[in-house]
């Protein structure tokens, strides 16, 4: 059975583990606390990830 996401009990889709997933949320600069929210933190989860691309632009311009 695959595992399901918190929030809304569907299947992760092609993500067989937890690292995996994790993983790939950060590499997408979604936040993880996506797994625990609902359409009413739309707004936080914007913010969350506006820093978290921010931060990731801030890092390559300063390797510039």
């Amino acid at each position: 059975m695959p595992r399901l996401c918190l929030a809304c009990n569907e299947p992760l889709v092609g993500r067989s583990d937890m690292p995996s997933l994790h993983s790939n949320l950060q590499d997408n600069d979604i936040p993880e606390s996506i797994m625990d929210m609902t359409i009413d933190n739309y707004t936080a989860f914007l913010e969350q990830r506006r820093k978290l691309i921010s931060g990731k632009l801030r890092k390559y311009y300063e390797a510039l």
